[in-house]
């Protein structure tokens, strides 16, 4: 069955998660750090009257950081499991269809990660790495990012 992403930039790439789990997509905002969370944890926002906790997507990921151009950046807002979190990334690229059989697997050693990584499509000349944004946080961080979103540290 052909599916909806949106695709985004980050550090250079395309990523891609299933347009059913992205609630909003706004533009960069400066957040309100809060102490003691992990160091990719940008900080708060506030969006049509909820606290939702912003993410450095590629900072959790392990990726260096993206060129982003002058306005370019976007926060993804996504129901990581139930928790709404913001993923900054470096541009939104395109809500694109991803026709049915595109999504290759992930390689093997991504199987360890909690399964984050859904698997790799070829979208004409590019690849693009999708996301699975319920499974990209542990049960630990979904608690923290939940905390966070309700205004408690």
């Amino acid at each position: 069955m052909d599916r909806q992403i949106v695709v985004f930039l980050l550090a250079g790439q395309q990523y891609g998660v299933d347009i059913g789990q992205v609630y909003e997509i706004i533009r960069t905002e400066k957040t309100v750090r809060l102490p003691g969370t992990p160091s990719y944890m940008e900080g708060v926002i506030h969006v049509r009257e909820r606290i939702i906790p912003v993410v450095d997507l590629g900072a959790r990921l392990g990726l260096p950081a993206g060129e982003t151009d002058a306005g370019s950046g976007r926060i993804v807002i996504v129901d990581a499991g139930g928790t709404m979190v913001g993923l900054q990334v470096d541009a939104v690229k395109e809500v694109r269809v991803l026709p049915a059989g595109e999504l290759k697997p992930p390689p093997a050693y991504h199987q360890s990660d909690g399964g984050y990584l859904e698997g790799i499509a070829l979208a004409g000349e590019q690849l693009i790495v999708m996301l699975d944004v319920r499974r990209l946080f542990g049960r630990e961080e979904t608690a923290l990012l939940a905390a966070a979103g309700q205004g408690v540290a």
